[in-house]
């Protein structure tokens, strides 16, 4: 197998530090990893591209005071052959909903047992992402799906069940139109649509809505 150039990305050392050790074990020598940089903020991922060029970032999704996923964002939309894993301490369905939006190749929560991270490193290397990838396609599959429950109280079309499903999982109107491969201001008619027929008053209570009904 050839070698994978890998960057590490996480404000905890022995994160770092663990993960380094770990691609030097037996276990792992077959998949030919090699840290070529590392960084405990989250930085400026392009210019950590073209520094070091790697072929996987690792990195943490959440650092203190801000969101990682912006700048995983930016570095996927300039080099999207770079591939992403975000590994990180965050049990949150947003965070692994606006990752599939950007492109993210893997996401992993850091509770997971060892054999999973490794079958997910793997599965990068030999380019067949199956694990952690396979529950970022559900989630955007479900936030595409048109099906409307068939309940009279629910007096919405397929689309605006799906920008409905995307409110419920935190999205911006640009990440929605982003998802679905529309106009903003197409989103936002949606949005006062979705919330005129179903009385609400803004998109915190039309989350709410959505969950309670099981829509996500």
């Amino acid at each position: 197998m050839p070698q994978h150039r890998v960057v590490l990305i996480d404000p905890h050392e022995i994160v770092r530090q663990g993960l380094r050790y770990l691609f030097t074990t037996k276990e792992y020598e077959s998949l030919n990893l090699y840290v070529v940089g590392e960084s405990a903020a989250d930085v400026d991922m392009i210019l950590l591209y073209e520094t070091r060029k790697p072929d996987i970032v690792i990195t943490e999704a959440l650092f203190p005071g801000l969101s990682g996923l912006e700048n995983i964002d930016q570095l996927k939309q300039a080099f999207p052959e770079v591939k992403v894993f975000v590994y990180t301490g965050i049990d949150n369905p947003t965070f692994l909903a606006r990752a599939s939006i950007i492109g993210v190749d893997e996401y992993l929560e850091k509770s997971a047992p060892m054999t999973v991270f490794y079958d997910a490193i793997a599965d990068l290397c030999s380019n067949n992402p199956r694990s952690a990838s396979h529950r970022l396609n559900q989630v955007q599959l479900l936030m595409r799906m048109k099906r409307v429950p068939q309940e009279r109280e629910i007096p919405l079309t397929g689309r605006e069940m799906q920008v409905l499903r995307h409110v419920a999982f935190g999205m911006s109107n640009k990440e929605i139109a982003r998802s679905l491969g529309l106009s903003v201001e197409t989103i936002k008619e949606h949005v006062q649509n979705i919330l005129r027929k179903m009385g609400l008053k803004d998109r915190t209570q039309a989350a709410v809505w959505a969950v309670r009904k099981k829509l996500i």
